[in-house]
Order: structure tokens, then sequence, then C-alpha cells
């Protein structure tokens, strides 16, 4: 079957034109954008809740050695987290973490 390209002769330069705007558009976005790929390492406080780079609450009820204990706000999940970093938007996340197992949500500390 062939096709009439005389039904739609500037499909082809208006397409082009619009992939141009397109790349043009996003690479103006990413040179806007401001990445921040660095957490500077920080030590939570007890009894402080912060939000994971993830979109999780946790928060600080105690510490372990010099490594913090994190309880997930909603399911009461403990882990020791090892290498916490805060990001400029107050986000954290950390390198690893020993899972401790679930704990009453209105436990206060552990020492």
């Amino acid at each position: 079957m062939k096709t009439n390209n005389n039904l739609f002769p500037n499909a082809k330069k208006i397409n082009i034109l619009f992939m141009e705007e397109t790349v043009m558009s996003n690479r103006m976005a990413v040179e806007n954008a401001e990445f921040d790929m660095c957490a500077r390492l920080m030590s939570p406080q007890i009894g402080k809740t912060y939000r994971n780079h993830n979109g999780s609450d946790y928060r600080c009820i105690g510490y372990s050695k010099e490594h913090p204990i994190m309880q997930h706000t909603k399911s009461g999940w403990m882990l020791i987290a090892h290498g916490v970093g805060q990001y400029s938007d107050g986000t954290i996340e950390w390198d690893y973490s020993k899972g401790i197992g679930f704990r009453d949500l209105t436990a206060q500390q552990i020492t």
C-alpha cells in the first residue's frame, strides 16, 4: 500500500521542529535544575522525625554505640543506620542498615 505524501507535505518538517523544541526545553530544564547529589554526614537527634529520601518518615529513638536507631513511623520497624547523611532539602539517607525488628510505636527511647 502506497501512502500519499501530498496529504501532509509539512508533516516531517513540523515533527522535526517539535522534536527540536522538546530537546531544547528539556536541556533548559536540566540546566536550571538544582541537583543535590551529595548528602552531608549528620547525627540524628533523639526524638526527632526525619523524612527519608525515599519519602518514608523515621524517628531517631536512640543510639547503639555511635549509630542511630531509627524507627519507621508507620510500621514500627527499627534499624540501626550506618553513615547517615542529610541533603539540603532536609531529607536523609544512610549507607546501610541492620534491621532490629518491630517495636511498639509508643516507646520513647532506647538507652
